[in-house]
């Protein structure tokens, strides 16, 4: 069984998640937000979670200020339903997790730790705004944790090694300690451990926002493990 601690912290947290047509299964996103938010303490006065889809277009799933249970948070993240689209516009959908869901209207706090966790699985149809957009999140002090899910990859036996690479770009410095990725959909939930770590470690840091991308790769996790999540070079 994998367990997160739990987070008794005073977080903002806003979930980037990839819905384009390549994400599959989607019940592995959905199993993978569960382990993730299921130890968190939700409330006004403690973390606040809203989730973000994008693929061709950004929704808003739920604010900040729209859930202020655990319980409730599950509820809404098991009843996301994939939106799909033949694109994947990562830019677009950081750069606007980062001008309209942290305002103060979707209820971001000031002064409180943010965090941003996008979930992905390709190359970016939007890549040539990516260097810009990361820019603008350094700052606006958002310090940034990417996830590959290389499924997609592995399933058309393709190089991964661009993918990576602006994975990799993507995430703030250094690369090892906020750089993830995972053989497939399924792997996710093994990341979830460390990744949960990783967020709550902020706790008691200078106010940051942080961003979590994820993507699906093959090999062993970032960490040094051997596990059935990628490693942070491409094989």
């Amino acid at each position: 069984m994998i367990r997160v601690p739990e987070c008794q912290t005073e977080l903002d947290l806003v979930i980037v998640l990839d819905g384009s047509n390549s994400i599959y299964p989607w019940e592995s996103v959905t199993l993978f937000l569960n382990r993730l938010l299921q130890n968190m303490d939700i409330g006004p006065q403690q973390t606040q979670v809203g989730i973000v889809q994008y693929g061709e277009n950004v929704t808003h799933e739920f604010n900040l200020n729209t859930y202020t249970t655990t319980e409730d948070v599950l509820a809404a993240a098991n009843a996301i339903v994939q939106r799909k689209g033949r694109q994947t516009m990562t830019a677009l959908g950081i750069d606007t997790a980062r001008k309209e869901a942290f305002t103060e209207a979707r209820g971001a706090r000031r002064g409180v730790q943010k965090v941003m966790v996008i979930v992905t699985d390709g190359e970016s149809h939007d890549n040539f705004q990516l260097k810009r957009v990361i820019e603008d999140c350094e700052n606006d002090n958002i310090q940034r944790y990417s996830i590959a899910i290389l499924g997609s990859y592995n399933r058309g036996n393709l190089s991964t090694e661009k993918f990576i690479e602006e994975i990799k770009s993507i995430a703030s410095q250094p690369t090892e300690k906020h750089f993830f990725n995972v053989s497939d959909e399924f792997a996710l939930v093994n990341i979830v451990e460390a990744l949960g770590e990783r967020i709550f470690a902020l706790e008691g840091s200078e106010p940051t926002a942080s961003v979590l991308v994820a993507r699906c790769a093959p090999g062993s996790d970032n960490t040094g493990a051997t596990s059935s999540c990628g490693s942070t070079t491409a094989s």
